[in-house]
């Protein structure tokens, strides 16, 4: 009888081992849903998109949606530096660096539309917003540097408009041209 009990404890289904020991359970697998934001596939994708995107020899038919608005924005911001051939490598560089952060940015924000569409940005648990967030803002600030080293500055046509100033503009449309000030 001791030798079935032998046998029995060595067997590494069972839960206790030789002596009496216990063995670790195996862990059912995470069946947690994880938010699949992209960041960290863009993050690995990235220098093969910037290369399709900075080679000219790719047709615009070829390349995907984010494709072309990147190689959009990236030849409007060689122009305003003075253009693709004028421009040193450096800046160049430069440009393809931010490039990339602009296409991860431009991703996560597209997520965090969705995720704020479909049940908001704040962790019902644990009452924060979720990570992706942060990261969001991250990358921001990341940006934004970068495209003080490029030389773009923040004007005034560029700010957002603010509450009143989209009221007023609302009030027109509404009462086909006449603004009313009402407080």
């Amino acid at each position: 009888m001791t030798e079935n009990t032998e046998l029995f404890n060595n067997d590494p289904t069972s839960q206790t081992g030789t002596g009496g020991q216990r063995t670790p359970r195996k862990r059912p697998p995470n069946r947690r849903p994880y938010h699949r934001h992209g960041e960290h596939v863009v993050k690995k994708a990235l220098p093969y998109l910037q290369d399709r995107v900075c080679d000219p020899d790719i047709p615009e038919e070829t390349l995907s949606p984010i494709e072309q608005a990147a190689r959009k924005w990236r030849l409007v911001v060689l122009r305003e530096r003075g253009g693709s051939d004028k421009v040193a490598e450096t800046l160049r560089t430069l440009v393809n660096t931010t490039l990339g952060t602009k296409i991860i940015m431009d991703s996560m924000d597209r997520y965090i539309m969705e995720l704020a569409q479909d049940g908001g940005l704040v962790n019902r648990r644990s009452r924060r917003a979720f990570q992706i967030v942060a990261d969001r803002n991250r990358v921001a600030e990341t940006l934004t540097k970068q495209l003080s080293v490029i030389g773009f500055e923040l004007r005034e046509a560029d700010l957002t408009p603010t509450l009143d100033q989209i009221r007023q503009q609302f009030t027109r449309q509404t009462n086909g041209g006449e603004s009313h000030e009402t407080d």
